[in-house]
């Protein structure tokens, strides 16, 4: 069994890492803008508007 370098699985889990945090960050934004349309909806709704 050979070893395996440490700065080598250092650099794999900041990858996953990195990547983790990106995919968290896409879903965040994806429901902030979920929630600003759903918003939008409401507002056009109370002002007797069909929504779009």
């Amino acid at each position: 069994m050979e070893t395996i370098s440490k700065d080598f699985i250092d650099e794999a889990v900041e990858r996953t890492y990195k990547k983790m945090l990106h995919k968290a960050e896409l879903k965040r934004a994806r429901l902030k803008k979920k929630t600003a349309k759903r918003k939008m909806e409401r507002q056009n709704r109370r002002r007797g508007r069909k929504c779009f």
